[in-house]
């Protein structure tokens, strides 16, 4: 045991145990001495399965299928596990069981070499459990951090070997002593990767939980706070009565202030005040930079895309903050009119890797029901709601691949698509 009996004894006693069918599958694999996950472990993927409510769930390893039976039992619903295994009679065992208890819909077994598996599998896995020979993790890992979404986790099992991982090599006997290494330069590589962090935990025969290091958040805070101190200055000097869009980073990155000038004379001064990331809450912090100081004649909203991203909030919250923005214009510049555009489509087929979390969530069936309670929302205050998306969508209402960077943001020849439109509205 890597720690105090004494002490595994007491945290296991307040464990609330698995459903009747996993223990009965845990009690026939422990009978016939095929190992499965420690109590300890089940814990903790339990708990994991609940804290990051992964979608889709690669497993390494799976002998008689028990905890990727666990894993699709408290995973979200909808949730996929697939999981691979070369060993012929586990496979058998496995199949049986995924039967037994009717989940033959969310678990995929592939069998094979799993170094070969993983090496054709294409896609991302928000979750990936490694429990397979323990001597060729190291093996796996650059096909296992190719399939780690952005986002995901990687959870390996039996990292301490029973405490052996601790000891010399020459502790340990001969035959163990090429697992002793490569575990330990497994361990090596998933703590000092410099896009990796890293946690090793003494449950069960140990376990490392490894995610990837992301951005950080005050650094991006930094930037957006120097884009929009760089509009408060061109404020300065910019004409008022002119035109303004307003949003996140689908109206930053639209060049409409530059193909407006290109149009020559007779056309208004169009100004890009879109700030990529921005959520409803951000732009009201920031609207008097963005809006009110140039008091426009007309201005174009674009915002609420990256609320879509918070599973958790509903399109009425957003619409509240939204119409909170309304009521500011409408109060501070009664004359300007204000129009309300449609969120473009996204394409999660054409996503990148990196991008699909997040259309996972900022679907178009979700865009959908937004936009309808934004045109709901320009009727009750009566401005103009215009929707551009026509020349963006595919014949699948989809934003059309040759039209995106990775999904969601669109390449400059999407916005030529819809320019024309948008500037029909502009001389209108």
């Amino acid at each position: 045991m890597i720690t105090n009996d004494r002490m595994i004894a007491f945290i296991d006693s307040f464990d609330k145990g698995n459903t009747p069918f996993l223990e009965e599958i845990e009690k026939e694999a422990r009978a016939a001495e095929i190992p499965v996950i420690r109590p300890a472990t089940q814990s903790l993927l339990r708990f994991l399965m609940a804290a990051r409510r992964p979608m889709r769930i690669l497993e390494v390893g799976t002998a008689v299928g028990f905890s990727a039976l666990l894993m699709s039992e408290y995973a979200p619903e909808g949730a996929h596990v697939t999981t691979i295994e070369k060993y012929e009679k586990r496979i058998l065992e496995a199949r049986k069981n995924f039967k037994r208890g009717g989940r033959e819909e969310r678990i995929t077994l592939l069998e094979g070499d799993a170094a070969g598996v993983l090496e054709g599998l294409r896609g991302s896995y928000d979750f990936i459990f490694m429990d397979a020979a323990k001597g060729q993790y190291i093996r796996f890992l650059p096909h296992v951090l190719r399939l780690l979404a952005p986002d995901g986790m990687l959870v390996s099992d039996n990292v301490l070997q029973d405490g052996d991982v601790l000891e010399s090599r020459f502790a340990v006997t001969r035959r163990n002593r090429t697992i002793h290494a490569r575990m330990r330069e497994y361990l090596y590589a998933l703590t000092h990767e410099p896009g990796l962090e890293t946690v090793i935990l003494p449950a069960g025969d140990g376990v490392s939980l490894t995610v990837r290091k992301q951005k950080p958040v005050e650094a991006w805070r930094l930037e957006k706070k120097k884009l929009v101190e760089e509009y408060r200055r061109a404020n300065r000097t910019a004409l008022r009565g002119q035109v303004v869009c307003a949003g996140s980073s689908l109206m930053e990155m639209f060049p409409v202030e530059e193909w407006a000038k290109e149009l020559g004379e007779g056309v208004p001064a169009v100004y890009n005040r879109g700030v990529g990331g921005y959520t409803t809450t951000d732009l009201l912090s920031v609207l008097d930079i963005c809006v009110l100081d140039l008091a426009p004649a007309k201005v174009f909203i674009n915002i609420g895309t990256n609320d879509l991203n918070n599973e958790q909030e509903t399109v009425a919250e957003i619409m509240d903050r939204y119409e909170e923005i309304l009521n500011i214009i409408e109060r501070e510049l009664p004359e300007t009119v204000i129009y309300l555009m449609a969120y473009y489509p996204v394409n999660y087929e054409a996503a990148s890797e990196e991008m699909k979390p997040c259309l996972r969530i900022r679907t178009n069936e979700r865009i959908a029901q937004a936009n309808q309670e934004v045109e709901k929302l320009a009727r009750r205050h009566g401005l103009r709601y215009i929707d551009l998306n026509e020349p963006l969508r595919d014949e699948r209402g989809r934003l059309k691949a040759e039209y995106t960077i990775e999904g969601m943001h669109i390449r400059p020849e999407g916005y030529r698509a819809i320019f024309p439109e948008f500037m029909a509205y502009v001389r209108e």
